[in-house]
């Protein structure tokens, strides 16, 4: 319960850009369970939950977070404790992060069943997301819309989240109208958790470049770059700061303006890089480097741009 409580109360403070905040109190938790982890057998669980979630969502490292999760479920596992459902989940983000979607898939569809209170609707959207990248378009379609009425009495982020999943899937879909009603659906209920707000704008952004309209796109990124930058000088550390400015890289690339355009996205490639030469195991640099979607689409602009 003492691990519980407090994952999940550092956890809440992340997603509410607090990571000034969250950050001394992580630093004691986790050395209050490092002392307990020769007694307590999920002590080592709970630390390792914390690592997983800080190094995917908010550290843009998403091997450390991987090691993370998978030694978290090790841990709850042998004690046979169900939090190993919450590892699998984080096991899955952070896979996904690098690029590895069907491990990624693989772990969150062994969770698909468990409750884990908030982390729930997180398994859900990167369950969509999944499908999205896999081409399944329906199903996608069809978890984004049961999630929405598995979301509808919780809190307002969480309704939000499940609204952006159904705008993306519908953005995939070529539904603009449709994907413009949930993405806004979403904006308007995300504000708690300014991170994902930011990362719907980028939605919305690609929303106003899918209708050709660059000049609506414009407003919108800079407004995320300044809620990004925000979050930056709170502590935030995470993939936000990559994908904004291959975003922006693209809407100036619309509205003719070359130049600027090659600039933001040689930050975005350099950035990516960074995270590139964190990532200790080869398979997985690889895979990132190869697989990754936003990773993929830098390198296709650079070539076309001739962005060296």
């Amino acid at each position: 319960m003492f691990g519980s409580v407090l994952s999940w109360a550092h956890f809440e403070l992340d997603l509410m850009g607090l990571h000034e905040l969250a950050a001394p109190r992580v630093e004691r938790f986790v050395s209050a369970l490092q002392k307990l982890e020769p007694t307590e057998t999920t002590a080592a669980g709970w630390r390792h939950i914390v690592g997983a979630y800080r190094s995917g969502m908010f550290e843009d490292d998403p091997q450390r977070g991987l090691v993370h999760a998978e030694s978290a479920l090790a841990a709850f596992q042998l004690a046979g404790h169900p939090a190993r459902e919450l590892a699998r989940v984080f096991i899955g983000l952070n896979a996904q992060a690098l690029g590895a979607f069907g491990e990624a898939h693989e772990a969150l569809q062994a969770s698909r069943h468990a409750d884990v209170g908030t982390v729930s609707s997180l398994r859900d959207f990167l369950r969509v997301f999944s499908l999205l990248e896999s081409g399944e378009m329906e199903r996608a379609l069809r978890d984004a819309l049961e999630m929405v009425e598995r979301n509808r009495h919780r809190n307002p982020a969480e309704r939000g989240r499940a609204h952006w999943a159904v705008g993306l899937t519908y953005l995939r879909l070529g539904d603009h109208r449709s994907a413009e009603r949930e993405v806004e659906t979403a904006l308007a209920n995300m504000g708690r958790w300014p991170a994902e707000h930011a990362a719907a704008l980028l939605t919305r952004t690609t929303l106003w470049l899918a209708t050709g309209t660059p000049e609506r796109a414009l407003p919108v990124i800079d407004e995320a770059r300044r809620r990004i930058a925000e979050l930056s000088a709170a502590g935030y550390r995470g993939s936000l700061l990559r994908f904004a400015p291959l975003r922006r890289a693209e809407v100036l690339h619309a509205l003719g303006r070359h130049a600027e355009a090659c600039a933001e996205l040689g930050l975005a490639r350099d950035r990516t890089r960074a995270v590139a030469a964190r990532i200790e195991d080869g398979k997985y640099r690889d895979i990132f480097l190869t697989q990754e979607p936003f990773v993929r689409k830098i390198e296709q602009l650079a070539a076309s741009w001739g962005v060296t």
